[in-house]
């Protein structure tokens, strides 16, 4: 019995020496390595050709050995950057930030136990482009066409203007004095009237009932169609009784000369 206590005492002295021998290890390797690395620190500012303006937040600073890439960090809100546990060698600092010239500085040597300040001064870069011609196409309206508050939308522009989904009605939301009852309709108000005071045609064909999904989208393809006329007042009275606006769609035009056969 005193045999197995001794040995089991002993089994425990050994596990303890064991783990405080592995805790200063650990202690002495980290010591040691923090011993041997180096820091970089300084702060980024812009430089408009005479002097030293604001700081620049943002900024990469990226350090390089050779082809191969080592550390990297951004600067702070006050343009400043620190960067720590850098192992001893030479090195190429860059800095980048859009909008300004990157700066770098080469040959860069960094000690063991050595803090090195090192401050970047980047001036803004212009962007020159060839020259830019924009055309716009302005509707123009016939002489002999004596309608009124007429305004003019093109199906390529219903298919391509931002938010309404290639969606002819959608797409009249957009013009003056032209907005939807709520943002999951296609319906027309036209300065304040309801939708149900518009006249909405095709091709002189009276359309009743121009939604689908519940009147999240319209029936009209802008692919199809060759012209798209809103009147919001003043409109002739062959449109009929109507009090808001009306909108004329026309489609285009099929191909008489070609035969489809199957």
């Amino acid at each position: 019995m005193l045999l197995e206590l001794i040995k089991y005492a002993d089994n425990n002295l050994i596990k303890m020496f064991s783990r405080i021998c592995l805790i200063l290890l650990f202690i002495f390797t980290t010591g040691l390595y923090a011993q041997q690395s180096g820091t970089l620190y300084g702060t980024i500012s812009s430089f408009d050709g005479t002097n030293v303006t604001l700081p620049i937040e943002g900024a990469v600073i990226t350090i390089t050995s050779g082809s191969k890439f080592e550390y990297s960090s951004e600067s702070e809100e006050n343009g400043s950057y620190v960067i720590n546990n850098i192992a001893p060698g030479t090195y190429k600092i860059r800095v980048e930030m859009g909008g300004y010239k990157p700066a770098e500085k080469s040959g860069v040597a960094i000690a063991a136990n050595d803090s090195l300040k090192l401050n970047f001064y980047l001036s803004g870069d212009s962007y020159t482009t060839d020259e830019i011609d924009i055309i716009s196409e302005r509707f123009k309206q016939a002489q002999n066409d004596m309608r009124t508050s007429l305004m003019n939308l093109s199906p390529r522009t219903s298919k391509t203007l931002p938010g309404a989904g290639e969606d002819v009605l959608r797409s009249l939301q957009s013009l003056p004095g032209v907005t939807a009852p709520n943002d999951y309709s296609s319906q027309l108000v036209v300065r304040g009237s309801g939708p149900d005071q518009n006249l909405i045609i095709m091709d002189d064909v009276e359309i009743f009932n121009p939604y689908r999904l519940y009147g999240a989208f319209s029936m009209f393809n802008p692919e199809t169609l060759s012209e798209i006329n809103l009147i919001t007042g003043g409109f002739p009275s062959r449109y009929g009784d109507r009090l808001s606006a009306v909108l004329d769609v026309t489609n285009k035009e099929g191909n008489r000369s070609r035969n489809i056969t199957g």
